[in-house]
């Protein structure tokens, strides 16, 4: 039989009414969290907080998916058409990514396991690249 320990624990305050969102890394190094009151945390495997940042959202997190190289995190949010790319270990920065053609709200995304490829769609079948 085999036990289970806690490693680490996030407040209500930390998590707001919704249930977080969380994406590990690829090497399963990082732990990316996502609540509904704007924070995204970055966490390592032992349940240190290493990043803890404010973003711009335009709503609740809906899901996040790190890149092939750890560097870029993807953040989709609810009810919106755009997508957050952060670099929280290289430069800090956000950059929103939007395109022309997109007018509903993305509901999945995912990164090319092998290239800097972000693939992002909605439920009506839009494809972005």
């Amino acid at each position: 039989m085999t036990t289970s320990k806690q490693i680490f624990s996030f407040s209500q305050k930390q998590n707001g009414s919704k249930a977080p969102v969380m994406a590990w890394s690829k090497d399963s190094s990082y732990l990316a969290i996502g609540t509904c009151n704007r924070y995204v945390y970055i966490v390592d495997k032992r349940g240190k907080t290493l990043v803890e940042k404010e973003l711009p959202l335009k709503g609740t997190v809906t899901g996040l998916d790190w890149d092939h190289e750890e560097e870029l995190l993807a953040i989709m949010m609810e009810d919106c058409p755009s997508l957050l790319l952060w670099a929280p270990f290289t430069t800090g920065m956000v950059d929103e990514l939007s395109f022309d053609n997109q007018k509903q709200a993305l509901t999945w995304m995912r990164w090319s396991l092998t290239h800097p490829v972000l693939a992002c769609g909605n439920e009506k079948g839009y494809l972005n690249f």
